[in-house]
């Protein structure tokens, strides 16, 4: 009788040990999950951001460094450029083209941000924006969820300007 109370415990000890790496192991998962989420979505935002970016022609000016608003050349055939445009609404990344909105970018944004960089490396200030004066444009863009959070920032050089 002893040594079965001495086999139920020890059994019982290395269950619970089990169960406690068992669930340490879960929500190390659901970190990951979370984190490549985030991944996807904002590598997935900063190129599509990129590739517009760098077809700009033109920009938009406006006092808000968290929104971007800008023209390319004609892509849907009509004679006229496209305007397209950058927001955070309500912690969804969205892009509008001709005031149309199209499917989120990215969900749980923190904030996008997005800088000016005159020929002289200096950052432009917000209000006009000159053609003349933009060499590159800064995109930083932060998703947060909870506890987990994600920066990146990226360059962009307009090819139409």
């Amino acid at each position: 009788m002893a040594e079965l109370l001495i086999a139920s415990a020890l059994v019982s000890v290395l269950m619970g040990a089990i169960l406690v790496a068992f669930v340490i192991g879960l929500r190390i998962w659901e970190t990951e999950i979370t984190r490549a989420a985030f991944i996807k979505d904002i590598s997935y935002s900063m190129q599509v951001m990129s590739e517009d970016l760098r077809q700009a022609t033109s920009f938009v000016a406006t006092t808000n460094r968290n929104r971007v608003s800008f023209l390319i050349p004609d892509v849907n055939g009509d004679g006229s450029p496209e305007t397209i445009r950058y927001n955070v609404s309500r912690g969804n990344l969205r892009r509008t083209q001709n005031g149309a909105a199209t499917p989120v970018l990215a969900r749980n944004v923190q904030s996008v941000t997005f800088r000016y960089y005159r020929p002289n490396d200096n950052v432009n200030p917000m209000g006009r924006v000159v053609r003349s004066q933009i060499r590159v444009v800064e995109i930083d863009l932060v998703l947060a969820d909870g506890n987990e959070s994600i920066q990146f920032t990226t360059r962009v050089r307009p090819r139409g300007i």
